[in-house]
């Protein structure tokens, strides 16, 4: 049977400074709830969350004081604060919130799942013997250990349908299965999802695809009835019969990409030797609402193709879908808006969509030449990169597992060689461009406006292909190619 380590909570950082306000203002606390559950599980974390029998204001004040930190009243009507401490390049959020129901057993029964609801007593863990006295009504340490998600009582669901995400976040990030009675009640009431906000539905939803095979999760939340409520667009996705040239259904073939995206930032420094650190710092670069940039390449590469169902055309024997991804753009603009997702992501996850064909289309033409390239790159910038990646997911999806793709191979070739000419060429370009506006004004005697813009992308695209090397060169392609400045 798992159980909690003494020692751990005896050297748990700020732990001791607590109990001694506790002792000192003769307050009854208790460590409760997932802090406690992860200790047990010896999980990681900075963050404590505590049940007080008092007033826990007023208690969160003095604390914050005592240890330096920074005080926030939470909710005052239920009596909760939170103190948030930074030291050692370590965040630390230490949440108070007065009991709830008669004493901490009441407390307890009142979460929502039977894991988070466990306590300790921390006069037990200063002042007992050496075996830590474990308050679980509920049987959370039995079903940590069998590793079962159980609801502590169904109307915890009733009361927040969002504890229904939080169940699936929680067994995709505690590696633990929903068991069937959670999951039954789940799916008879998976329509009351649409009482909670978006921008906490948005949270989990992240919280689930910032996990490393977040796959299979969003499938369960499919078969839960909670995906398709909150993305009504993939019923017509389910039905997508994509023709003769593809072995997938059309949600199938986006959850299989999803599947490839995750095999590849897994595994970065195999499919990208070169260049893997680079593309490491990139994709985890935080947008908006701490979403990070894989996140949003796993969410895009889900609904990569959502514009299919609306251009399907059915030409000789096979289905053809001519511009799909500008339909697909826009719906997944209006799904980022509906999700609050922000403008910087909504414009990655629009960016993405709209441009995911392009490596397919520049190694099936051939034109695979350093202007194109630097093409792709002008138009793309940073979310050229996530593009790339999903072009070799999305190749090798297209096909599944244990098949060889040939298509998939050419594009994992073309998309190493972009990724490495955007961080060893085009970057660099940019920082040092051949002319600058400045440069033309001066030689020319152009003024600011859309002619002098168009005049130095020209320019570029020349310098691109081989066309110019150096400022001279760029001055006389202007005057000889471009006679209309």
């Amino acid at each position: 049977m798992k159980e909690i380590s003494k020692e751990r909570l005896i050297n748990t950082r700020f732990l001791r400074q607590i109990w001694e306000v506790c002792r000192r203002e003769g307050i009854k606390i208790y460590l409760v709830g997932g802090c406690l559950r992860d200790m047990i599980l010896e999980r990681e974390g900075y963050d404590l969350d505590f049940a007080v029998d008092g007033d826990a204001l007023i208690l969160g004040r003095k604390v914050a004081d005592a240890i330096g930190g920074h005080y926030f009243p939470l909710d005052e009507e239920r009596s909760t604060s939170r103190v948030i401490v930074k030291s050692d390049s370590k965040r630390s959020e230490l949440d108070f919130t007065r009991l709830r129901g008669m004493g901490i057993e009441g407390d307890l029964r009142s979460r929502d799942f039977t894991i988070n609801s466990m306590a300790v007593n921390l006069d037990d863990i200063f002042c007992a013997g050496e075996n830590i006295s474990l308050i679980d009504p509920l049987r959370g340490l039995e079903d940590l250990e069998e590793g079962w998600i159980r609801s502590a009582n169904h109307t915890v669901i009733t009361e927040d349908p969002l504890r229904m995400l939080r169940a699936v976040r929680l067994s995709a990030t505690l590696n633990l299965s929903i068991n069937k009675g959670l999951k039954e009640f789940i799916r008879s009431r998976s329509e009351s999802i649409f009482s909670v906000s978006m921008e906490r539905i948005r949270d989990e939803l992240f919280k689930i695809l910032s996990i490393d095979r977040s796959h299979s999760y969003i499938n369960e939340l499919k078969t839960l009835n909670l995906l398709g409520h909150i993305f009504p667009e993939i019923e017509s996705m389910e039905r997508m019969d994509q023709g003769l040239d593809h072995k997938y259904h059309l949600w199938q073939h986006s959850l299989n990409t999803l599947s490839f995206l995750e095999i590849i930032l897994l595994n970065l420094q195999r499919f990208f030797p070169d260049n893997y650190q680079q593309l490491e710092r990139e994709l985890s670069k935080e947008t908006e609402y701490k979403i990070k940039r894989r996140e949003l390449l796993k969410f895009a590469g889900l609904f990569h193709d959502i514009g299919k169902p609306f251009t399907n055309k059915q030409v000789n024997r096979f289905k053809q879908f001519e511009g799909h991804e500008k339909v697909g753009a826009e719906l997944n603009s209006k799904i980022s808006g509906r999700i609050k997702l922000g403008g910087i992501s909504t414009r990655i996850v629009r960016k993405i969509t709209l441009n995911h064909l392009r490596p397919f289309n520049m190694s099936k033409t051939g034109d695979v030449g350093e202007g194109a390239v630097y093409r792709y790159w002008r138009d793309t910038w940073e979310e050229g990169i996530e593009t790339c990646i999903l072009a070799i997911a999305d190749a090798e999806a297209k096909r599944g597992a244990g098949h060889t793709n040939s298509a998939a191979i050419d594009i994992l070739g073309l998309g190493r060689h972009m990724i490495s000419y955007y961080f060893e060429v085009f970057l660099l370009d940019k920082a040092k461009p051949i002319l600058s506006g400045r440069n033309i004004i001066d030689k020319l005697g152009l003024t600011p406006g859309p002619l002098l813009g168009m005049i130095l992308k020209r320019v570029e695209e020349a310098k691109a292909d081989g066309i110019i090397t150096n400022r001279e060169e760029a001055i006389m392609f202007i005057k000889k190619e471009l006679p209309f400045w």
